[in-house]
């Protein structure tokens, strides 16, 4: 009887030994795999980052190039322009100043 225990717990033995490696190896396996994973996830994150930055040169030279042509264009406005695009001259300009004191203002319709 004594025999068949030994023998009995040798077996229970083995398959606790086994199923604690299967464990064990599952663990790993996920591990390697989630790592996998995430190492391949910023490696594409560094990517897309660099070309972000790339495509935002691009458009922050592209924006520079049509301020300098903004400003060169304002430049070379003039009155005959202005008629040219059917501008008129203000037949009568009036200005406000205030000197500091406070203005109410009343108009139709409010």
């Amino acid at each position: 009887m004594t025999k068949l225990y030994t023998q009995s717990n040798k077996e229970n033995t083995t398959e606790k030994g086994r199923r604690a490696f299967s464990v064990f190896a599952t663990f790993v396996v996920i591990q390697i795999l989630a790592y996998g994973y995430l190492v391949n996830a910023s490696v594409g994150h560094v990517v897309g980052r660099m070309a972000l930055e790339k495509r935002t040169d691009e458009l922050s030279s592209s924006v520079a190039v049509l301020e300098s042509k903004y400003f060169a264009l304002q430049n070379e406005v003039t009155i005959e322009t202005a008629n040219s695009m059917q501008y008129i001259n203000a037949a009568h300009v009036q200005y406000v100043d205030a000197n500091g004191e406070p203005i109410v203002m009343l108009t139709k319709g409010n």
